[in-house]
């Protein structure tokens, strides 16, 4: 998220530079609205508290077939999965994939605590040879 942010912010100054060169050059006037349109992405971003974004039901998020396990939009071979990972955080749980990454990427899913009891034996019905890391 900080690198968004980053980013956000180096094109927010390069448009509103853009801007003020174009008033400069054209000798049109200055236009408030298209100002506070340019700084208005950047407050959102600002504004996002970087907490991930919990699901109400994970089983809905996570569903398995006899051979493959899908997680959002993303497809794992059930026999590929040694190990994940169901754990309890200060205000959710976490669900991740740290062995079977994506891009590069764990693939996470962040939901309410009260479904952990009924997530890892959901887990652990549907993947009997992994392990289960808490």
């Amino acid at each position: 998220m900080k690198n968004e942010k980053i980013l956000a912010t180096l094109f927010l100054l390069f448009t509103l530079l853009s801007y003020f060169i174009y008033l400069y050059v054209s000798a049109d006037k200055f236009n408030w609205y298209l100002v506070c349109a340019c700084f208005l992405p950047l407050v959102i971003i600002h504004l996002s508290d970087g907490r991930p974004k919990i699901v109400k039901n994970p089983v809905s998020k996570v569903l398995f077939d006899d051979e493959r396990m899908f997680v959002k939009n993303h497809r794992f071979e059930k026999d590929q999965i040694e190990k994940v990972v169901v754990d309890l955080a200060e205000d959710y749980a976490v669900f991740a994939l740290p062995y079977n990454k994506v891009n590069g990427r764990t693939v996470e899913l962040y939901f309410k605590k009260e479904r952990f009891g009924m997530f890892r034996q959901y887990l652990e019905s549907n993947l009997p040879d992994a392990k289960i890391i808490t």
